[in-house]
């Protein structure tokens, strides 16, 4: 056999693996690819995997390419683990197999990876200085908000306005929260004190590339804390009174604050605030500042008695928080 020949022989058996795959498939060629998972974030790990019901996949050959580039090989290999690029970027994967029995199968599958923030916050109030977030009470509202991190096929960056979000919750599409330009999302909490699993999915207006996020928010019971106030260094935030406020003044001020009410402020409507002293309801001198009290003991008597405060919200049945404490007069 010539050298010439050899060499036409080698390039007629590169060739056609490329040219089988290009042809028209029959019924039962086409390889199913899916992605695990599906809209995967930048530079992530991401599981393709091939299917195919009429040919054996387990007894045939598979090779599979990414841009081009072989990544793995072998018989019922079925699937591959690759690493996605940043945003922007796309993964061409293609899938060429033998069957057991000669047939020539074959699939693609484009992934451009994105991202998407998304962020949530409750109506709930929070006293002044307070580090912490404003935690999801029982009965609360939720305001959800999407921030995209997209590049579409054309190498346009999303914006919020220019984005398709889909929201779901519990895994139910929510219709009238979907749509274009519909970055943000109001739900009213549940009133049975359910956690609420929420997910959006943005995707360009191209349907090129899309990302999705998943927070699962779960409710908190309020609560509320008391301080003591000075006329001169002002309420000590610093410390939190206990079970007893042990006091050698001829008076008690004190002052509460509740967390995780749905409620504009400590005393804005609709929040409704009531004192006891003992087992009788007292009338609160300060209207304007109803959750603060001064107490002082009748006919400057020392001793101690019980005190109790309830606020709650008038606009939901559900938010009540109660502390009772005793003042101890020295």
């Amino acid at each position: 056999m010539s050298r010439s020949f050899l060499v036409a022989l080698v390039c007629v058996l590169l060739i056609t693996p490329a040219f089988v795959g290009a042809q028209t498939p029959t019924p039962g060629t086409v390889l199913s690819l899916s992605a695990v998972p599906p809209h995967p974030s930048p530079n992530a790990r991401v599981t393709v995997r091939a299917e195919n019901f009429v040919v054996d996949l387990d007894r045939s050959r598979l090779s599979w390419f990414v841009n081009g580039a072989l990544v793995a090989d072998g018989v019922g290999k079925t699937s591959v683990e690759i690493t996605v690029g940043g945003v922007g970027t796309l993964s061409q994967i293609s899938v060429f197999a033998e069957g057991p029995a000669g047939e020539i199968l074959n699939g693609s599958l484009s992934l451009a990876p994105g991202g998407v923030s998304l962020l949530w916050e409750s109506d709930s109030y929070v006293p002044p200085f307070y580090q912490g977030k404003a935690l999801h009470p029982f009965g609360g509202t939720l305001t959800f908000v999407a921030f995209p991190n997209l590049i579409d096929t054309a190498g346009v960056r999303a914006s919020q306005t220019n984005t398709v979000f889909t929201w779901k919750l519990n895994n139910r599409v929510l219709e009238s929260a979907s749509g274009y330009g519909k970055y943000t999302m109001t739900l009213p909490g549940s009133p049975l004190g359910r956690d609420e699993l929420v997910s959006v999915t943005a995707q360009t207006t191209d349907g090129g590339v899309s990302a999705s996020k998943t927070v699962r928010v779960r409710p908190v019971p309020a609560f509320m804390e008391v301080y003591e106030s000075d006329p001169l260094a002002g309420i000590h935030f610093e410390r939190v009174v206990g079970e007893i406020l042990t006091t050698d003044k001829d008076e008690a001020a004190i002052t509460a604050y509740p967390f995780f009410l749905s409620i504009g402020g400590r005393n804005k409507s609709p929040a409704s605030v009531a004192w006891r002293v003992g087992d009788s309801a007292v009338s609160n001198e300060n209207q304007e500042n109803p959750a603060s009290i001064t107490l002082r003991p009748n006919g400057g008597a020392r001793g101690s008695a019980s005190v109790g405060i309830t606020i709650n919200n008038l606009a939901n049945i559900l938010q009540e928080v109660t502390r009772t404490f005793r003042v101890q007069f020295e």
